[in-house]
């Protein structure tokens, strides 16, 4: 091994000691804050071989990049000497973090790029668009494009993304790591044994808090299937890349909207899916409490249902939506995805729903958004009505006007003060108002506070 080799792996080796401490040799992956450091003293540390240049080993990062800004050509040429000897334009295939230097005036600052972070952002990044992945990625994480390649192509050789195309024009995806189906006879079968011998296998190196929520959500929406459908099987299927987990319950029965449709008599399909919204509905309810759906929507990133000729979608991030669909699916087919790295903890969803005096589901939120038929305003009595309906179970409502520029009169008075009145146990409270609709359901609760007079 020549002197240049030696002294530059000996000084790899220290580096992190020279500005950080002893202790931060074993942090790979987290943010230092490094202390001011001026030129002239630590100058000679980056010229261990008469001032030959060398490249920061890739133990410590995939790439190395200078920012240089001075005042006066000498210090120019200064931070540029830095920057030659410090940061090569090559470096060695490897790893775990990546150091800049910011020359201003005299003094270096150490600073240090959180690795997992970027590989996380750029797995996000192809998730919602595969296009310009590389552009996108520098300017979110504000590194070059040649080190956002540089993480694009680790992706790729380590077997997590696809890649397709040259140079701008090129297509990442992410790459399905694991995929299994299974068909099981609906008769005699047990949510639990699908967990453990399908699903829990293909979780079980994820975080406690994301097995938590798979657990409930998976064997919540198989027991549905399995006391409701009356399908002959009742199909799984978990999808897997190392972005998310995808998982598919699925049968042929009569369809979930349909059946509510005909166990509460409404007039049309798309009422049983504001009623499923709600929670505490459920056509056997001596075997269930109705709170399966709600709290497994709610649990996880994304949450469909499809029945017949609707798919309803939920997403914590976006409005609950209801869409109809040319080609009819059979049966019932629910979709959940959850990202693998998910921080949501189960717990904190039961609570948010939950009286913590009573322990009981006490609070549900209604998306008046479902209530609205395309080309229709909510003016109604009637609407209402149908959007009241099953509050009493509930001492909290909460009626998100998410989508809605305004409602009528009517549909404000019967809401806020005539059910209201008769209610008076349940607290309705209206949140994501327009400006007109916000108008309205003042107007009806200063009609509510004249007509009951005012406080003893």
């Amino acid at each position: 091994m020549s002197e240049y080799s030696r002294r530059g792996q000996k000084w790899i080796t220290e580096w992190p000691q020279h500005f950080f401490g002893a202790e931060t040799r074993s942090q790979t992956a987290s943010a230092i804050d490094a202390p001011v450091i001026t030129y002239r003293q630590k100058i000679d540390i980056f010229r261990p071989a008469a001032a030959r240049p060398f490249r920061l080993a890739a133990i410590y990062g995939l790439e190395a990049s200078a920012t240089t800004r001075r005042s006066t050509q000498q210090n120019r040429s200064r931070g540029a000497a830095v920057a030659r000897h410090c940061c090569g334009p090559a470096l060695d295939k490897g790893t775990t973090l990546s150091c800049q230097f910011i020359v201003h005036k005299n003094t270096i600052r150490g600073m240090t790029i959180d690795k997992f972070r970027i590989r996380q952002h750029a797995l996000e990044l192809i998730g919602a668009d595969s296009h310009r992945v590389g552009t996108r990625l520098a300017q979110a994480a504000g590194v070059s494009r040649q080190v956002a390649n540089g993480y694009l192509q680790a992706l790729v050789r380590e077997g997590l993304v696809e890649a397709e195309g040259t140079t701008r024009a090129r297509v990442y995806r992410l790459k399905t790591l694991t995929e299994v189906a299974r068909e099981y006879p609906r008769e005699g079968l047990q949510e639990d044994l699908v967990w453990r011998e399908l699903i829990a296998p293909l979780v079980a190196r994820l975080p406690q808090n994301v097995r938590d929520i798979w657990h409930y959500a998976t064997t919540e929406m198989i027991n549905n299937a399995i006391d409701h459908s009356g399908a002959a099987e009742v199909r799984v299927e978990v999808r897997m890349n190392a972005l998310h987990t995808e998982v598919l319950v699925a049968d042929k029965g009569e369809g979930i909207f349909v059946k509510i449709q005909r166990a509460l008599s409404l007039h049309d399909p798309r009422e049983a899916i504001l009623e499923l919204v709600k929670g505490k509905l459920t056509t056997a309810p001596e075997r269930h409490t109705g709170e399966g759906i709600f709290f497994t929507s709610r649990v996880v990133d994304f949450f469909e249902i499809e029945s017949h000729c609707l798919r309803f979608s939920h997403a914590p991030q976006a409005d609950d939506a209801i869409a109809e669909q040319a080609a009819a699916t059979p049966g019932t087919r629910v979709r959940m995805r959850l990202a693998n790295a998910a921080e949501r903890e189960l717990q904190a969803v039961f609570d948010a729903f939950t009286d913590p005096q009573e322990y009981t589901f006490d609070k549900t939120v209604v998306p008046l958004r479902l209530a609205q038929y395309e080309g229709e305003k909510l003016v109604s009595r009637s609407q209402a009505k149908r959007v009241a309906h099953r509050f009493e179970r509930f001492k909290r409502v909460e009626l998100d006007f998410s989508g809605i520029s305004e409602i009528g009169q009517a549909f404000a008075d019967e809401l806020f003060r005539v059910f209201a009145a008769a209610h008076p146990q349940i607290r309705i409270t209206p949140v994501n108002t327009a400006p007109p609709v916000d108008h309205m359901i003042r107007r009806a609760l200063a009609a509510g506070s004249a007509q009951n007079g005012p406080a003893p």
